[in-house]
Protein backbone atom coordinates (compact mmCIF):
# COMPACT_ATOMS: atom_id res chain seq x y z
CA UNK A 1 0.00 0.00 0.00
CA UNK A 2 1.33 3.54 -1.07
CA UNK A 3 -0.12 7.11 0.98
CA UNK A 4 0.85 9.92 -0.92
CA UNK A 5 -0.97 13.12 -0.23
CA UNK A 6 0.08 15.09 -2.95
CA UNK A 7 -0.99 12.34 -5.99
CA UNK A 8 -4.70 12.67 -7.21
CA UNK A 9 -4.79 9.03 -6.25
CA UNK A 10 -3.53 9.02 -1.95
CA UNK A 11 -3.56 5.35 -1.75
CA UNK A 12 -2.85 2.77 -3.57
CA UNK A 13 -3.08 -1.01 -3.03
CA UNK A 14 -1.48 -3.45 -4.85
CA UNK A 15 -2.95 -6.83 -4.88
CA UNK A 16 -1.51 -10.28 -6.39
CA UNK A 17 -2.39 -13.42 -6.85
CA UNK A 18 0.06 -16.35 -7.30
CA UNK A 19 0.43 -19.61 -6.95
CA UNK A 20 2.58 -21.68 -3.91
CA UNK A 21 3.69 -25.35 -5.49
CA UNK A 22 4.48 -28.09 -3.15
CA UNK A 23 8.30 -26.90 -2.40
CA UNK A 24 7.23 -23.91 -1.26
CA UNK A 25 8.31 -21.59 -4.81
CA UNK A 26 5.87 -18.79 -5.43
CA UNK A 27 4.83 -18.89 -9.32
CA UNK A 28 2.89 -16.76 -11.74
CA UNK A 29 0.46 -19.23 -13.20
CA UNK A 30 -1.97 -18.82 -15.60
CA UNK A 31 -4.92 -17.66 -13.80
CA UNK A 32 -3.29 -15.76 -11.15
CA UNK A 33 -3.62 -11.92 -11.62
CA UNK A 34 -2.38 -8.44 -10.42
CA UNK A 35 -4.37 -5.31 -10.23
CA UNK A 36 -3.70 -2.22 -8.28
CA UNK A 37 -6.82 -0.10 -6.30
CA UNK A 38 -7.18 4.02 -5.99
CA UNK A 39 -8.65 5.87 -3.93
CA UNK A 40 -8.66 9.63 -4.44
CA UNK A 41 -9.42 11.88 -1.34
CA UNK A 42 -13.23 12.08 -2.46
CA UNK A 43 -13.15 8.64 -2.55
CA UNK A 44 -11.63 8.50 0.70
CA UNK A 45 -13.73 11.16 2.24
CA UNK A 46 -16.95 9.28 1.23
CA UNK A 47 -15.96 5.40 1.40
CA UNK A 48 -13.60 5.51 4.25
CA UNK A 49 -11.10 2.75 4.51
CA UNK A 50 -12.61 -0.18 5.55
CA UNK A 51 -11.68 -3.82 6.06
CA UNK A 52 -14.71 -5.20 3.74
CA UNK A 53 -12.85 -3.35 0.74
CA UNK A 54 -9.64 -5.19 0.57
CA UNK A 55 -11.53 -8.47 1.09
CA UNK A 56 -13.50 -7.54 -2.13
CA UNK A 57 -10.33 -6.61 -3.98
CA UNK A 58 -9.17 -10.10 -3.27
CA UNK A 59 -12.22 -11.74 -3.90
CA UNK A 60 -12.19 -9.68 -7.27
CA UNK A 61 -8.42 -11.09 -8.24
CA UNK A 62 -9.34 -14.36 -7.21
CA UNK A 63 -12.66 -14.26 -9.76
CA UNK A 64 -11.15 -12.60 -12.14
CA UNK A 65 -14.37 -10.03 -11.88
CA UNK A 66 -12.16 -6.91 -12.31
CA UNK A 67 -10.69 -6.11 -15.73
CA UNK A 68 -6.76 -6.79 -15.99
CA UNK A 69 -6.24 -4.68 -19.08
CA UNK A 70 -6.56 -1.39 -16.84
CA UNK A 71 -3.57 0.06 -14.76
CA UNK A 72 -5.46 0.63 -11.87
CA UNK A 73 -9.61 0.48 -11.04
CA UNK A 74 -11.21 3.32 -8.78
CA UNK A 75 -12.57 2.08 -5.41
CA UNK A 76 -15.65 3.56 -6.16
CA UNK A 77 -15.73 1.38 -9.53
CA UNK A 78 -15.15 -2.15 -7.44
CA UNK A 79 -17.98 -0.80 -4.91
CA UNK A 80 -20.28 -0.83 -7.80
CA UNK A 81 -19.68 -4.82 -8.60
Amino acid sequence: MKIDKNEKDIISINCVQVTINEKLNIKSLEGDGFQTFTYTSGELNKHGFKMSHIKKMIKAIKNHTVKFDKSFISITELLKK
